[in-house]
């Protein structure tokens, strides 16, 4: 079965809680974040190993 990839928007506290979620589920794929806030984006990236961006409307491409 194919895995579903998905991005998270939003990297507060419930946006990392999605990201553990999604990274844990053998079912999903988690390839993007996206925040406005450049510092939460890189860690997010970092401790995700995913893609970062700064704004939602490129997401459906990664």
């Amino acid at each position: 079965m194919a895995r579903l990839g998905v991005g998270v928007i939003g990297l507060g506290h419930n946006g990392l809680a999605w990201c553990e979620a999604y990274r844990s589920c053998p079912l999903t794929d988690l390839r993007a974040v996206c925040d406005l806030d450049p510092e939460r984006l890189r860690a997010a990236c970092e401790q995700f190993s995913v893609d970062g961006y700064g704004g939602y409307e490129i997401l459906d491409r990664a």
